[in-house]
């Protein structure tokens, strides 16, 4: 059985279109990704850098549970030299994925929130989410994606490159 997925990959450091370009490829070697959005260009949320981010949201299909998803995702990072600061919680990054939507899942382990926890809260996850799957709805909201987007709070700028 295969459940339809929703990612979300940014970054801010390096040459950021061209890293997400290469985690969308391994992402294929994978799993059969349907849709890709534009690339969006927004300010870092949670912390303050001089590097704006680079945002793609990716829609695919998985036979693997969200789990192995996650793992495989997280390998994908640290094969293309993500390291993570366990003191700060928001930090620049040259890739970072995370799993926003999986299907109609609602998960919540200390590893993996599904839908992603901040989703709600952030215009630069939500527009590329909307230009490949404005119709999904958000388990547990009974919210489509073009909805959430249009009731978000965040006003922070995210522009199309």
């Amino acid at each position: 059985m295969f459940t339809e997925a929703i990612l979300l990959l940014g970054s801010n450091l390096d040459e950021k279109s061209n890293i997400i370009k290469k985690a969308i490829s391994l992402i294929k070697k994978k799993y059969e990704v349907n849709k890709i959005s534009s690339e969006y260009s927004s300010e870092p949320w949670g912390f303050k850098s001089k590097n704006n981010f680079i945002n793609v949201a990716i829609k695919l299909l998985c036979e693997d549970s969200a789990n192995e998803l996650l793992e495989y995702i997280l390998k994908i990072e640290n094969d293309l030299g993500r390291t993570r600061n366990a003191s700060e919680k928001y930090s620049d990054r040259n890739i970072d994925i995370d799993i926003m939507l999986f299907g109609n899942a609602l998960i919540e382990t200390d590893t993996l929130v599904i839908p992603h926890s901040k989703l709600l809260e952030r215009r630069f996850c939500l527009l590329p989410m909307v230009e490949i799957a404005s119709y999904t709805i958000i388990p547990n909201t009974r919210l489509t994606l073009s909805q959430a987007l249009s009731k978000c709070k965040d006003k922070g700028e995210v522009l199309p490159i």
